[in-house]
């Protein structure tokens, strides 16, 4: 492959990942059911819980809620049920 070839294959894929990169300020993640929500959208118990079980997949804290805010628009129960379910295993 040139050297031309090369620089044109970089450049497409630059603009590829900046295509896949986080959208809004703030966040890490592309893609997710809660990336049009704030912290506020959810209650601070529920996002910080489900946080602290996200933690053991990511040592990132902002990763873990965007992980958790995710979740909880999927299912405001979650964790609860998570929870419940591992207790029962």
């Amino acid at each position: 492959m040139s050297y031309k070839s090369r620089y044109h294959t970089a450049k497409r894929l630059g603009k590829l990942a900046a295509s896949l990169s986080a959208t809004k300020p703030g966040q890490r993640l592309f893609g997710g059911l809660g990336d049009d929500k704030s912290h506020s959208d959810f209650p601070k118990n529920k996002l910080e819980a489900g946080a602290r079980v996200e933690q053991e997949h990511t040592s990132n804290k902002g990763v873990a809620k965007e992980i958790t805010m995710d979740h909880l628009t999927e299912d405001p129960n979650y964790y609860t049920k998570l929870r419940e379910m591992e207790a029962g295993e």
